[in-house]
């Protein structure tokens, strides 16, 4: 019996010392805990009233794809899904007409054409574009983008070194106004990014993933960039400024709080955007 029991406590330390060696050299990466709680679940898998998506891009390159997104969109109770193509020109001509086939269902968003930028005439040049994109079917603007840079996002030439706040941009966001097209803009990222990759970063896995290289000459910080696209917003009150991911300020609520009651003119999905009055307000009807 004695041997037994000495047997029976050799295993159980063997088995203690397995299971926490297997905890102790486990990665994060590689930690999926399958939950083990009995609650009730409930899955949402169309909307209740007929939704808009108002954050896609022109992923389907063919007419299988497109006729795929669309089925899927129905089977959602998505009515409607605004592509932001970042684009001009023929890139954006080709995106409308490649989506045309289903009149209705698609809303597109177009870039800023940064062509010539800082020579004579570009001014002109970019506010025709726009006028020319608008009445190609463009009703809004986006998705800009500046991590730091510039505003990368548009093609085919991105605005290097060019922020929202730049005084010659102020052209183009009047004439947003004049013709109610909304601005969808990315600023930075969460903060995060911005911190060291250690153990003490709890936004660890993401912020490998979107880590936010600052050792290049001349480049914005977060705050830099929240504060610019602040200063963008005072300054063009007429226009509607869309910041997309809570304006990555989502580890300073407050902040952002703080943006939404200085800027009537600011919006994200946790503020108007999902409002009945939602149509009017971004897209004029």
């Amino acid at each position: 019996m004695r041997q037994l029991l000495l047997l029976a406590a050799t295993l159980l330390w063997q088995a203690t010392i397995t299971a926490q060696s297997t905890a102790d050299s486990l990665l994060l990466k590689d930690y999926h805990p399958i939950s083990i709680y009995h609650v009730p679940v409930t899955k949402v898998s169309r909307a209740a009233w007929p939704a808009t998506d108002m954050h896609s891009h022109p992923y389907a390159q063919t007419a299988a794809d497109i006729d795929k997104w669309v089925r899927t969109m129905d089977s959602a109770g998505i009515a409607r899904t605004v592509i932001l193509t970042y684009s001009t020109g023929t890139r954006f001509d080709s995106i409308v007409d490649r989506y045309s086939r289903y009149p209705g269902r698609f809303t597109f968003f177009c870039g800023f054409d940064y062509t010539g930028f800082g020579e004579p005439g570009w001014t002109e040049k970019a506010v025709a574009e726009l006028n020319r994109c608008y009445k190609k079917g463009a009703r809004g603007i986006g998705e800009l983008g500046d991590k730091g840079e510039g505003e990368l996002y548009s093609k085919p030439t991105p605005g290097r070194g060019i922020h929202i706040d730049n005084p010659a941009l102020k052209p183009l966001l009047t004439r947003c106004a004049d013709l109610k097209m909304p601005v969808v803009i990315h600023v930075a990222e969460d903060q995060w990014m911005y911190e060291p990759i250690n153990a003490h970063n709890d936004g660890l896995m993401n912020a490998a993933t979107w880590y936010v290289n600052m050792n290049v000459p001349g480049k914005l910080d977060h705050d830099q960039l929240i504060a610019g696209l602040d200063k963008a917003i005072a300054e063009n009150p007429r226009v509607i400024f869309v910041a997309c991911h809570c304006m990555n300020c989502c580890s300073n609520l407050d902040h952002l709080a703080a943006l939404f009651d200085k800027h009537p003119n600011l919006y994200d999905v946790l503020r108007k955007i999902y409002q009945t009055n939602a149509e009017k307000i971004l897209f004029g009807k």
